[in-house]
């Protein structure tokens, strides 16, 4: 059975600095990043794995990094499992939205 952790947060660092924190609390838990999407620079998304027991500490992780994040959805699933995660992350500035421009197809 998948086992899927929800959460949410939000940050007004700089999204570099932010991601760096996030790279780093997630494998200082033990945990690793499988996927990552980015949505302009102003939100991303993270799919990471790690067991259960070590979403709560992670959370506090990022919390002292200056990232708001709270547990949208917890998984029952017993200690030592592995969990999946996704982490939706909302970037708080007022730079103007990054356009990149596509090449052509074709």
């Amino acid at each position: 059975m998948r086992r899927l952790a929800m959460l949410d947060g939000a940050t007004r660092q700089d999204r570099h600095a932010a991601i760096e924190a996030l790279k780093n609390a997630v494998s200082a838990q033990g945990g690793w990043i499988e996927h990552h999407t980015f949505l302009s620079n102003k939100a991303m998304t993270l799919n990471f794995v790690m067991d259960a027991e070590k979403i709560d500490p992670l959370i506090a992780d990022l919390t002292e990094t200056g990232l708001t994040v709270s547990l949208t959805n917890a998984p029952s699933s017993k200690p030592g499992a592995e969990t999946h995660c996704v982490l939706s992350l909302t970037f708080q500035h007022n730079d103007p939205d990054l356009r990149i421009t596509v090449p052509a197809v074709g």
